[in-house]
């Protein structure tokens, strides 16, 4: 890898991420990845604001924090001050005190922004490096359950393969941890599957997800089957603990929709999480309460 590549690799992995008050703020990294796209399959460098606009907001509601209000037009301007992109006469773009350009602004001027020639080179130049910087990207940011649906919407080539140069260190013992507390068997739904008494289809879940320095600790963790580790981690599925503490019950978002799958989710409304074999196990409430704000969809 050369120089530059590294340099690169270097400025994506030190992009500055609003985490006010323990926030998630996956705004510049969703831009970034869709930008990525753009590139691996051949578009323009500069696209315009009104172009990318909505595919941003998409994508921010889908896999960004839950928020009453999206602002696509924070991160297309606010990431030019990590060196990876740039907007042509920003300088006579309207701006808020806190220096958000304006989107009244950045519509009726055609704003256009992008990664700065010399980076746009480098990715045209080799695409490996653009997918190495998705899976980056992805792996910094966001849980592994999320990455395929990421990869779609931002029209990005499957990343398959492990980019380990960065990636973010885990406890091997985590898995192996989570799932004898809770009896090898899926907290939300009691499933068990074994061959050859090999438990598969369970995973070991984080509440806190581990991109967003959540620990590898049983306490943050629940062993799920692969379907409810997906809905935990795209906000359908969350936690709600009483006051004692002793009870904790699943709760299912009421944006869920479709056929029997969707009852079969919404049937666990209310429902007791199952017991870990110790209370010293039990998930702890700033994991969940992280959850409650930063994942699940109400």
């Amino acid at each position: 890898m050369s120089s530059n590549e590294d340099d690169f690799l270097d400025l994506l992995d030190r992009v500055v991420v609003n985490k006010h008050k323990n926030s998630r703020a996956p705004h510049k990294p969703l831009l970034l990845l869709l930008a990525l796209g753009r590139v691996l399959n051949g578009r323009d460098r500069l696209v315009a604001y009104a172009d990318i606009e909505k595919p941003l907001k998409m994508v921010l509601a889908e896999f960004g924090p839950p928020r009453k209000t999206i602002h696509p037009e924070q991160p297309f301007g606010h990431l030019r001050t990590d060196g990876l992109w740039e907007i042509p006469g920003d300088s006579n773009l309207p701006a808020s005190s806190s220096g958000t350009l304006l989107v009244s602004g950045l519509r009726e001027q055609s704003a256009k922004g992008g990664f700065p020639e010399h980076i746009f080179r480098l990715l045209q130049q080799s695409p490996k490096l653009a997918r190495d910087a998705a899976r980056l990207i992805l792996e910094k940011h966001f849980p592994p359950t999320l990455h395929q649906g990421i990869q779609e919407a931002c029209d990005l080539p499957a990343v398959r393969e492990q980019f380990l140069r960065k990636s973010p260190k885990r406890d091997r013992a985590f898995r192996t941890d989570v799932l004898r507390a809770y009896g090898n068997c899926c907290a939300a739904c009691g499933y068990d599957l074994r061959l050859n008494d090999v438990v598969f289809g369970i995973d070991a879940a984080h509440i806190k997800w581990h991109s967003q320095s959540g620990p590898d600790i049983v306490p943050n963790g629940l062993a799920l089957c692969s379907l409810h580790h997906v809905a935990l981690d795209s906000g359908a599925l969350g936690l709600e603990s009483y006051e004692n503490g002793d009870v904790i019950r699943l709760v299912v978002s009421s944006k869920v929709a479709g056929g029997e799958a969707a009852r079969r989710l919404r049937s666990l409304n209310g429902d007791p999480l199952r017991r870990p074999a110790s209370v010293e196990y039990s998930p702890r409430k700033k994991y969940i309460e992280w959850h409650q704000n930063e994942v699940f969809r109400p």
